[in-house]
């Protein structure tokens, strides 16, 4: 028992240390834009300007743990720029390695957190876009520890941005309460889904560039690439801007539409050389939706019968590899 304490902890200030590297990226890339030396919640580093990314080193010192290792890290290129190379993918959660389990453990994530940290120790990764769904604590909050650290060899490195899901945001119970006595607490659906966290939990861990505490939407520029994140958990209408491509989370596997709008293809991607399917957005008529909710929860089967719209369909653990430039797109 004294050790599996021991390992708990580990993973709470190892958790605690990920969450302010996070955190320290943003502010990160406004202050490199030349070499410089900087320190920022006690911590050191050093970065230069390469090709539209930041390079950067940093150490980090606690009180209670002492110093962390030495972490590289990378910002994504400046809005505006030629490309982007970024994963993207929903519904991941954390398991442990020894196979130890706990009351809701997603397997399929340790796989897919390993393949990710190969690509971005490759240097070829600018950003992880991790669209809801994000650790299943579901009110246990060490388990959001324990996902912090499983993700450290990916999210320490370069940035990790973040949707809210469900499984963040509802909950029945407190919904009933806060009826009562504050008008609702602002979920669109009710159910325990989150176990009591109601968003709390999210947004203290993953601060991302929204306007105000419980408005989890923002959007975001990195390279050729305007990314609008919207939050399904709230209250969000109709009439917005259209998009050329729409990720998805929630359904546990992978599908790729046609360019769709009210079931019917507005248009169907080519094969490039290399046997890509390649989207021509230059005449937009459409967005295109990806589900990407297979990095790690059990997997979904798909129905018998499918739309015309629904061009590729896959049930296997994993995320999406993406790469954009101005003159083309790719996913």
């Amino acid at each position: 028992m004294g050790s599996q304490i021991s390992e708990e902890q580990g993973a709470s200030q190892h958790g605690k240390l990920i969450t302010h590297n996070i955190c320290m990226a943003s502010e990160m890339a406004t202050l490199m834009d030349r070499k410089t030396r900087v320190e920022l919640n006690g911590s050191t580093g050093t970065g230069t300007t390469t090709s539209g990314n930041h390079m950067g080193m940093c150490v980090y010192k606690s009180d209670s743990v002492g110093w962390s290792d030495q972490i590289k890290f990378r910002t994504p290129p400046a809005g505006g720029s030629q490309e982007l190379k970024f994963l993207a993918f929903g519904d991941m959660g954390k398991a442990h390695h020894d196979g130890s389990s706990e009351h809701y453990i997603q397997a399929g994530s340790i796989s897919v957190v390993d393949a990710m940290a190969r690509e971005v120790a490759s240097g070829n990764i600018d950003s992880i876009f991790h669209i809801g769904d994000i650790s299943y604590a579901t009110g246990f909050l060490v388990e959001w520890d324990f996902f912090l650290h499983q993700i450290i060899p990916v999210a320490s490195h370069v940035f990790y941005m973040t949707a809210i899901g469900n499984h963040e945001r509802y909950s029945l119970f407190l919904l009933h309460i806060m009826q009562d006595y504050v008008g609702g607490s602002g979920s669109v659906y009710i159910t325990p889904d989150s176990g009591g966290e109601c968003g709390v939990a999210y947004e203290t861990y993953f601060r991302m560039p929204t306007t105000a505490k419980d408005k989890p939407w923002y959007s975001i520029e990195q390279g050729p690439v305007h990314f609008t994140v919207i939050s399904t958990e709230h209250d969000w209408r109709p009439n917005s801007e259209q998009v050329d491509l729409a990720l998805w989370g929630h359904v546990h596997s992978y599908e790729r539409t046609c360019a769709v709008y009210q079931n019917h293809c507005k248009g169907i991607p080519t094969k490039d050389a290399d046997g890509t399917d390649t989207y021509d957005h230059r005449n937009y008529s459409a967005p295109v939706h990806v589900i990407i909710g297979m990095a790690g929860f059990a997997l979904d089967k798909f129905p018998s019968i499918v739309g015309s719209w629904s061009l590729v369909r896959i049930s296997e653990f994993g995320y999406a590899r993406f790469y954009a430039d101005k003159g083309r797109g790719k996913g």
